[in-house]
């Protein structure tokens, strides 16, 4: 799958507009509700458009007439919006995913469960690209530089019961 990520087309973020909070007091009760500072415009984050790669593929291997083991792989590659030079304090990075799964499939069981009892296991391993950004803490701090990226390791097991149509 190849898919297009329209980044530019998101609005630039701006803080809310609203300078008091609507908060309904309960009966009887009074509260001194502040009120919210000025909302103050951020500038645009100034995302790019990207495209992004998925490739992925299933088997089904045949046991028997009523087992059956699901093989599946996949890789994934999503670039960053952001773009070098970009103003906006947001940590981001390109990311490269592998994934792979597995399992179980149990065709009627039994007779009081005709249908297919599934039973699955998953692992997915993401690595970010390092990427050294500008941050700035506040509105009248200094820029200082922020690395991001590493890996992750994600697992999972599915237990599923599917129903057999009648």
């Amino acid at each position: 799958e190849l898919r297009w990520i329209d980044w530019s087309s998101f609005p630039s973020p701006l803080s809310a507009t609203e300078s008091e909070l609507a908060v309904k007091e309960p009966p009887g009760l009074k509260l001194n509700v502040p009120k919210l500072p000025e909302a103050t415009p951020l500038k645009s984050a100034g995302l790019q458009d990207r495209g992004t790669l998925r490739i992925g593929f299933e088997h089904q291997l045949v046991l028997s007439e009523s087992h059956g083991l699901p093989v599946r792989a996949g890789y994934a590659f999503i670039p960053t919006g952001l773009t070098e030079d970009s103003s906006a304090n947001l940590v981001d990075a390109d990311l490269q995913l592998l994934s792979a799964g597995t399992g179980l499939n149990w065709r009627a069981p039994s007779e009081v469960l005709p249908g297919t009892l599934k039973l699955d296991v998953h692992g997915q391993w993401g690595l970010l690209h390092e990427r050294a950004l500008s941050a700035q803490a506040g509105r009248d701090a200094e820029n200082t530089e922020v690395t991001a990226g590493g890996y992750f390791v994600a697992a999972g097991l599915t237990l599923a019961y599917e129903f057999a149509p009648r």
